[in-house]
């Protein structure tokens, strides 16, 4: 320290002698920062005494920076949209909105406001932010504009037999895609379930005929192509098959040997080996992985076969994917940028194949060599120990989530390559509680919805967990076998294994017993009443969305009758009468035949339309020697 307070510093490392100004009457300002701005002084002290200077104030003078950018929308035609935008930077700043690069007159304020939106409206928005500093450029917004959705027909009353079926529709037009709310009494209906592929019955049929017909054979993996098309693993089948849009089934790859053969020719004269899952990516391929063979094979959008992955005899890192050695290959995932993932089952790793072509492990110690375990959360996921990885999926971010079997739990490798458990570990597996609280019994498979909620199988249940981190149940654990058009949590779900959505946030499931099911979390343009109960009764409507709009029908009124059970019959005179149980304002007709054999039914007088819980009419037979009655209810 020398006489003035400065002090002096042997920095013996750098080989420098360097000097730190403790004291001194001038206080610099490098790289000055917002953190700067404020109201400065100084304060002098001698010996002598001291003395404060004068207050100097620092303003920081910034160019314009957005924080938060104009985003994407869709508007109805006829509605209003708005584009706004958070910036900072010295003021004054000044906007101007721009439309496919072309200034917008008078919109020159942070919110863009559009009325009566028109079809040339759509197009590429952003906003140049401007002050005396600088200006800067917002990203490109999209105003997507359709027609709303609009009802060409409205459900009508109906009346349906206990124990019979019905059905209520909807005609829409506009600009979908839309998804229906269906409401009995102002309750929303919960989704129901379905049947999309499969009879039940373990062997291989159906091809070119409705996929409901088919028979598959232990499917384990499902997907939904771009195109809308529905692909199954039919694992002992040795078969890939698809599902068009209109419900027809064929085989896209698979000739049904037991073998790795016909790579570079068309798939479906190619020997299968042991698949397992299926997933497909934006330019119409698709890849399935084979278990025991140790590969995952592509399948291009001319349906020629090729090997993707594995094979080799390398488990190096960073090595062309098809030099590298997988061990066992289980589900496969594909991410939005095209990067593949693959679940490498008794080598405890989750593998990517980059856009580059070349394998690298993504999550599980590429080096370790125990046999699985669990470590590692809260930490970089190649450090991480996990055991027999069966399922991965992939968010909208890019994170990823493996269903560690070994270890009852989903873990979730995010973006930084951070891994930590988001469901399991707990000791309950009911609804409404924390991931991280719920219990979980060898989960088998994972999948992601278009909102980032994460569903998982275990417990021939399918679980969803969303943003907020809170469980529940979604489809099966019910005691309906199938259960079709039922509550999906009222059915239940015979060996589930895969999982997938299609472009309209449905789910479906892949039952290794021989089934394909959809829960239907879209709605449908018809409500179908099967086996109905007398407590469906009720006024329905639905709720039709889409992008640009939504609509409610008018309210249809569902009576479920009892069906009409004659209860007295006595003789008057010569005459018939006959007494049967009615529902209020329904309409009955009575019938009688002289032979059952036949169909000549031949009504009694007009139709009786009943005021309270009974109706009665008579009959006087004449010279039939018999004659059978009974009551219509009429629709």
């Amino acid at each position: 320290m020398d006489a003035a307070g400065n002090l002096w510093l042997a920095d013996a490392s750098n080989q420098r002698v360097r000097k730190i100004n403790v004291s001194s009457p001038c206080l610099p300002l490098p790289a000055v920062s917002v953190n700067n701005a404020g109201n400065y002084s100084v304060i002098i002290t001698s010996p002598s005494g001291s003395v404060t200077s004068l207050v100097a104030t620092v303003t920081v003078l910034l160019p314009p920076s957005l924080l938060t950018p104009p985003g994407s929308q869709s508007a109805g035609l006829g509605s209003n949209a708005t584009f706004t935008v958070t910036t900072a930077g010295t003021s004054p700043l000044s906007y101007q909105w721009e439309i496919n690069g072309v200034m917008l007159s008078l919109q020159t304020n942070a919110a863009l406001n559009l009325t009566n939106v028109q079809w040339s409206d759509a197009g590429d928005y952003q906003v140049v932010v401007t002050n005396d500093y600088g200006s800067v450029t917002s990203a490109v917004a999209v105003l997507t504009v359709g027609a709303p959705p609009a009802l060409l027909s409205q459900p009508t009353n109906q009346v349906v037999l206990s124990g019979g079926n019905g059905g209520l529709s909807v005609a829409v037009v506009g600009d979908g895609p839309f998804t229906y709310q269906w409401q009995c009494d102002g309750t929303n209906l919960p989704p129901i379930i379905t049947t999309v592929a499969g009879n039940g019955t373990s062997s291989y049929s159906g091809d070119g005929g409705a996929a409901t017909n088919a028979s598959l054979n232990y499917p384990l993996g499902v997907t939904v192509d771009a195109l809308g098309n529905l692909l199954i693993s039919d694992c002992n089948n040795y078969r890939i098959r698809k599902v068009d849009t209109n419900g027809i089934i064929t085989t896209v790859a698979g000739c049904g040997y037991l073998e790795e053969s016909g790579n570079g020719g068309p798939a479906t004269n190619a020997g299968l080996y042991y698949i397992r899952w299926v997933t497909s990516d934006a330019a119409g391929n698709f890849y399935f992985s084979e278990f025991n063979g140790g590969r995952v094979r592509k399948v291009d959008a001319n349906g020629i076969i090729t090997v993707f992955a594995g094979g080799g005899g390398t488990l190096g890192e960073g090595i062309v994917a098809t030099n590298a050695s997988i061990n066992d290959a289980q589900a496969v995932a594909m991410d939005p940028s095209g990067n593949l993932y693959i679940a490498d089952y008794y080598w405890y790793r989750i593998r990517k194949v980059g856009t580059n072509g070349l394998m690298t492990t993504a999550a599980g110690n590429p080096s370790a060599t125990e046999t699985g375990g669990f470590s590692g959360d809260g930490g970089v996921a190649t450090n991480a120990a996990m055991g027999t990885p069966y399922g991965v999926a992939v968010d909208s971010l890019g994170s990823f989530y493996i269903t560690d079997n070994n270890n009852d739990r989903i873990r979730k490798v995010a973006t930084n390559g951070i891994i930590t458990t988001v469901i399991g570990g707990g000791s309950s597996s009911s609804d409404g509680i924390l991931g991280t609280n719920t219990l979980l019994a060898s989960p088998v498979a994972a999948a992601v919805d278009h909102d980032d909620n994460l569903y998982v199988i275990t417990e021939d249940r399918i679980r969803k967990m969303d943003a907020n981190g809170v469980m529940t149940s979604v489809a099966g654990g019910g005691g309906n076998y199938p259960g079709d058009y039922g509550p999906a949590t009222s059915a239940s779900l015979r060996n589930p294994m895969g999982l997938a959505f299609d472009a309209m946030n449905n789910l479906y499931i892949a039952e290794a017993a021989g089934r394909i099911r959809k829960v239907h979390f879209s709605g449908d343009p018809t409500l179908n009443l099967v086996n109905v109960a007398v407590t469906s009764t009720g006024n329905y409507s639905v709720l039709i969305s889409s992008p640009f709009g939504s609509i409610t029908s008018s309210v249809a009124t569902l009576t479920v009758a009892v069906p009409p059970n004659i209860q007295t019959f006595s003789v008057t005179n010569g005459q018939f009468n006959l007494t049967w149980n009615a529902v209020s304002n329904l309409t009955y007709q009575l019938q009688y035949t002289v032979d059952l054999s036949g169909t000549n039914w031949i009504s009694l007088g007009n139709p009786l339309t009943a005021t309270n819980g009974l109706l009665t009419a008579s009959d006087i037979p004449g010279g039939d020697s018999q004659r059978f009655y009974r009551v219509l209810l009429c629709p």
